[in-house]
């Protein structure tokens, strides 16, 4: 008892009051209870699905195909078409993602692709408008339009 009221004396003023205190024990309380060994599963988060842009899907028309049947498209956009866009870092970041472009078999593969083309397009749209350059990127955008369509599925 002793101990405690030489904490007491010591401490700043607004705890020697029985409120401050009293907020203080309240606070101790909280802390403890806090930290709890009982923790038996990990947390999880939902993760946040990625769906194809809207601006990749206005008039698109879904094919009847699979994803993998768009790989030569996607390295002929991360090769030739890219390279003609000339040296910005929109078209090394165009270049990766068709470059690294999965084949989706499952739902993460999906995601990765979906994100991949979000990161493509968004490169794409911030590239200057040079006329030189439109039919590279009318042909990358088509590919990235293709790719969107076959992510998202028929519509019903």
């Amino acid at each position: 008892m002793d101990r405690w009221l030489s904490l007491v004396c010591r401490a700043p003023g607004f705890l020697r009051s029985s409120r401050g205190a009293a907020v203080a024990l309240a606070l101790l309380a909280l802390g403890t209870g806090a930290c709890s060994d009982n923790i038996t599963e990990p947390v999880r988060f939902d993760a946040v699905q990625c769906i194809p842009e809207p601006s990749l899907l206005v008039g698109a028309i879904w094919q009847p195909f699979a994803f993998s049947a768009l790989h030569a498209a996607f390295l002929h956009a991360a090769g030739p078409m890219a390279t003609a866009l000339g040296s910005f870092e929109q078209v090394d970041q165009i270049k990766q993602a068709m470059g690294d472009m999965p084949l989706p078999d499952d739902a993460k593969s999906k995601d990765t692709a979906c994100r991949l083309l979000s990161v493509a397009n968004s490169a794409l749209v911030a590239m200057p408008n040079n006329p030189e350059t439109l039919p590279d990127r009318d042909g990358i955008r088509l590919v990235l339009i293709l790719a969107a369509g076959v992510l998202r599925g028929p519509t019903r």
